[in-house]
């Protein structure tokens, strides 16, 4: 499983503008599930990730595509204006899982 993660500073009141650009045009079919987390102490502080299932050689693939790549360029231009600042993110593959005894 691939983990997808982006930590932003949104504008001030941006939240609801930008969960709305956010959304992908299409969710691809290995993209399991996303989700936004906001500090507690700073709403303007966001996390967004995703979850792909697969690997990552295939989230590779999917990501080269004309289609990923215009879709993805599209979507990073409907959110920028409600941020503030990108401070980190990057692609991640999960190596453990833990669950409850």
């Amino acid at each position: 499983m691939i983990c997808v993660l982006t930590h932003r500073r949104l504008k001030p009141g941006a939240w609801e503008d930008f969960r709305a650009a956010w959304e992908p045009e299409e969710w691809w079919g290995p993209l399991a599930r996303a989700y936004h987390l906001r500090s507690v102490d700073d709403p303007n502080e966001v996390i967004s990730f995703g979850l792909f299932d697969g690997t990552l050689e295939e989230f590779e693939q999917m990501r080269d595509t004309p289609e990923w790549i215009e879709g993805e360029d599209r979507r990073l231009k409907r959110i920028a204006p409600f941020e503030d600042a990108t401070r980190f993110g990057g692609v991640y593959e999960v190596i453990d899982e833990i669950e409850p005894r």
